[in-house]
């Protein structure tokens, strides 16, 4: 394979790996959302309760428990959202792995590419030198 072949297909190599990097930064930073939205929703539930407890005025009481009603579900799909963004994560992951592996290959082959090619040019270019030398030595004796 030529340099430049290689060179062309180790770029593309790296544009996928950030490729990769970035959708799982933002995945990341999606699934960090939702946890402070659970975290969130939850510590709301929570407030609604005391205020359950309290029970200084029905009117509020019954307020609070219907807020505190309406928000559970609201945590029960966060926990399966952030369930799936895991899963997602971890495919994602994979993925960035896989291809990483598969960059860093390239790379390496198209380094040992090029050592084996200055190996061969300098055995030329010492072969060369030989040369030479036996033919200038020939003429001074």
């Amino acid at each position: 394979m030529s340099n430049k072949r290689l060179a062309s297909l180790c770029g593309m190599e790296e544009k996928k790996l950030a490729k990769l990097g970035k959708q799982k930064k933002e995945l990341h930073q999606r699934m960090q959302t939702a946890v402070y939205q659970c975290q969130h929703i939850s510590q709301m539930i929570d407030e609604y309760r005391i205020c359950d407890r309290r029970g200084t005025n029905s009117l509020l009481w019954q307020n609070a428990s219907n807020m505190a009603q309406v928000l559970v579900p609201m945590t029960a799909k966060l926990v399966q959202k952030q369930a799936l963004l895991q899963q997602e994560q971890h495919r994602l992951d994979y993925l960035w792995r896989r291809q990483l592996g598969r960059q860093q290959s390239i790379k390496w082959y198209q380094m040992e590419q090029r050592r084996e090619s200055l190996q061969r040019e300098a055995v030329k270019e010492q072969k060369s030198a030989d040369d030479l030398a036996g033919v200038y030595g020939g003429y001074k004796r």
